[in-house]
């Protein structure tokens, strides 16, 4: 729901540098296997391109994968579209990453919950072959250019959109508006935002009762013909059955007051040591816009708590 500068971007990248060059590396032995192993002349072209171009469509910055963007040619034979595709996604080592590399990687970026919805962790578990069967944990990942048509980004790291499984689903391959990568330097809010409104808070104070209360969910203006954020993902349906959240934020802030704040860092100094440390603590989740990606809900209780005045 915030976007992340491309500039913090690469400098988590360049700490991966060896590790990349053993991805690009084993890619293109994989990719030239898949040609020894027998291609029509037309995958045998396809493949070449990607096995010459590997290192910068694994690095392109957003503007260059949607301007470059090398779909599967219409030339390869629509029958073996998939086939072919999947061949490539699996030279690239796209399903090991989710398991190896990725978590790492986004976690030094701070993306654990999903950049869609933000309720809930990018992580899921999925089972294995073995037996007895276990689980492996891997990263649910969105590609804003699909890999069904685009398998040459499936690893690109400018394409990748941690999700959680929920989001990933109700997107498939549609396209949506929201870009999570910006080349401004500073993290920007694109206009989402949860609020109840005034009314409703006064109706819960003086009533108690949580069923008074209303999740809103606001959002830029959409492209025309194309699905809302909420449409998409029902943002409004998820937060709506998290109205306890919100009450228990509105509770707080009738007893954190601006004063009884004070007298807590004053009291306590060695327990809280910063006003936005105890603010993380009083609301159970970060406060701090740039952490948003860090926990699941923390853009919504980061809004309500603000608008109840529970934090700045």
């Amino acid at each position: 729901m915030i976007s992340i500068p491309i500039e913090q971007v690469d400098r988590i990248l360049k700490r991966y540098d060896s590790e990349i060059v053993k991805i690009i590396r084993r890619g293109r032995h994989n990719l030239r296997y898949i040609i020894a192993t027998g291609c029509t002349a037309d995958e045998v072209i396809y493949i070449n391109r990607l096995i010459r171009n590997l290192k910068k469509y694994v690095l392109y910055k957003p503007d260059e994968l949607e301007v470059q963007a090398p779909d599967l040619p219409d030339y390869v034979n629509p029958d073996d579209r998939k086939v072919f595709k999947d061949k490539i996604i699996n030279a690239l080592g796209y399903s090991s990453l989710r398991s190896t590399f990725y978590p790492s990687y986004f976690n030094d970026i701070g993306i654990k919950s999903c950049v869609y919805c933000n309720s809930q962790l990018t992580i899921c578990a999925e089972e294995t072959n073995s037996v007895p069967v276990k689980y492996s944990a891997k990263f649910q990942i969105d590609h804003f250019l699909p890999q069904k048509d685009f398998p040459c980004y499936c690893i690109s790291f400018y394409n990748l959109y941690p999700v959680c499984s929920s989001c990933n689903n109700s997107k498939s391959s549609n396209p949506i508006s929201f870009k999570l990568y910006d080349y401004r330097k500073n993290i920007v809010n694109l206009g989402f935002g949860f609020n109840i409104s005034p009314l409703l808070i006064a109706k819960y104070i003086s009533s108690r009762k949580v069923k008074n209360l209303k999740i809103e969910f606001t959002e830029p203006s959409t492209p025309l013909g194309s699905k809302s954020f909420n449409e998409t993902f029902d943002i409004e349906g998820i937060y709506n059955t998290q109205v306890d959240i919100a009450e228990e934020l509105i509770i707080k802030s009738l007893v954190y007051t601006t004063s009884y704040k004070a007298t807590l860092l004053k009291s306590f100094p060695s327990v809280f040591q910063s006003k936005s440390f105890l603010d993380r603590l009083i609301i159970g989740n970060y406060v701090e816009t740039e952490n948003i990606h860090k926990r699941p809900m923390a853009k919504f209780m980061q809004d309500i708590a603000k608008q109840v005045k529970l934090i700045p």
